[in-house]
C-alpha cells in the first residue's frame, strides 16, 4: 500500500508519548486476537452442534466478528506505520459485513417459525407441569388428613408415575 505523505498515529497531532503508543498497540492486538478466538469458538464448538437453520447466521457473526478483530490489528500497525489506506479498507469490509447481517438479520426475523419439535416439548412441560402441581394439592389434602407416612407413600407412587410419563 502506498504511504508515501502520510505520518504513522505516534507522529501526528496530538503528542503520542511511548507509553500511549504502546498501550493503544496492545489494546487494540489484545482485542484483535480475542475477536479471533471468539469466531474459532464458535465455528469449532457451536455450529457442528447447533439447529441447521440457525447455521447460516452463525456463519455470519464469525465474520462479522472476524472483521470487528482486523480492524483492531489494522487501527494497532498504523500506531507506527502510516497504512490509513488499508485501515480504511478493513473498515469498510467490516461495514458491509455488518450490513449485510442487518439485513440478514430483517429476513430471517419475518420468517422465523416456531419448530413442531419445540411445540410438542412445550405441550409434554405442560402436562407433567400440570401433573406435578395435581400431585401437589393430593399430596397436601392427604398429609392434612392421615399424616406425613401416608403422604410419603402417595408421593413415592406419585413419582413413578411422573417417571413412567417421562420415561
Amino acid at each position: 500500500m502506498e504511504t508515501e505523505g502520510f505520518n504513522p498515529k505516534v507522529s501526528c497531532g496530538y503528542s503520542w508519548s511511548t507509553a500511549h503508543a504502546v498501550i493503544h498497540c496492545f489494546a487494540n492486538i489484545v482485542g484483535g486476537v480475542v475477536y479471533q478466538i471468539i469466531p474459532m469458538f464458535i465455528a469449532w464448538w457451536i455450529i457442528p452442534r447447533h439447529v441447521p437453520e440457525f447455521r447460516p447466521a452463525l456463519w455470519g457473526f464469525v465474520l462479522f466478528v472476524s472483521t470487528c478483530g482486523l480492524t483492531h490489528f489494522m487501527e494497532a500497525l498504523s500506531v507506527y506505520y502510516p497504512v490509513y489506506r488499508l485501515v480504511t479498507a478493513s473498515h469498510i469490509l467490516n461495514m458491509w459485513v455488518s450490513l449485510a447481517g442487518l439485513v440478514w438479520i430483517g429476513y430471517a426475523a419475518t420468517r422465523i417459525k416456531y419448530h413442531a419439535p419445540d411445540r410438542q416439548i412445550s405441550k409434554e412441560a405442560f402436562k407433567l407441569r400440570r401433573l406435578a402441581m395435581e400431585i401437589a394439592r393430593d399430596a397436601e389434602e392427604i398429609l392434612k388428613r392421615n399424616g406425613p407416612l401416608e403422604a410419603r407413600s402417595r408421593l413415592n407412587l406419585a413419582i413413578g408415575k411422573l417417571q413412567q410419563l417421562k420415561g
